[in-house]
C-alpha cells in the first residue's frame, strides 16, 4: 500500500495526539528514551480499533519509566537496533537483540524497558492495536 506524504504526515500527527497522554509525558520523567510516532490507522476490519506504530530510541544505559498499557492494547515490539531488556507482568526479565520481538497482552504492566548496553544505542518498533482514542500508556508515579 502506498501512502502520500500528506496522508503519512496526517497519520503521524494523529499518532502524536494519541500518544500525548502517555509516552510523551513519560519521556520527561524517564530520561534516556525518545518516542517517535510513525503512524496511526483505524482498522477497517476491526471497527473501534486503531493500529499505532512508534519507535523508541534508547540512549546507552537509557530506560523508560515503569508503565501500564491500556486494557484494550495488544503490543508487538521488535528490536531494530542493539539490545533491550524487558519485563512484562510477572514474566522474567529478558534481553531481546536486534531481529527479535515480544508480545505484551492487554493491560500489561511493563516494569522494565531499557537499553541492555551502557555503550551502544538501541531502538524498538512497537505496533499497538487498541480501542480508538485509548490512552495507550500510563506511567507509574
Amino acid at each position: 500500500m502506498r501512502f502520500s506524504i500528506g496522508r503519512t504526515f496526517a497519520a503521524a500527527a494523529c499518532a502524536s495526539l494519541l500518544l500525548a497522554g502517555g509516552y510523551a509525558l513519560g519521556q520527561a520523567k524517564a530520561g534516556g528514551d525518545t518516542v517517535k510516532p510513525i503512524f496511526a490507522q483505524k482498522l477497517a476490519t476491526m471497527p473501534g480499533k486503531t493500529m499505532t506504530a512508534i519507535t523508541v530510541d534508547y540512549a546507552p544505559g537509557g530506560a523508560s519509566a515503569a508503565h501500564r498499557h491500556a486494557d484494550s492494547a495488544e503490543i508487538f515490539a521488535y528490536v531494530v537496533q542493539g539490545a533491550v531488556r524487558s519485563k512484562v507482568n510477572d514474566g522474567p526479565e529478558t534481553v531481546y537483540k536486534a531481529g527479535q520481538f515480544w508480545y505484551e497482552p492487554p493491560g500489561a504492566r511493563h516494569g522494565v524497558s531499557a537499553n541492555a548496553s551502557t555503550t551502544e544505542p538501541a531502538r524498538i518498533l512497537a505496533v499497538i492495536v487498541a480501542s480508538d482514542g485509548a490512552n495507550l500508556t500510563t506511567f507509574e508515579k
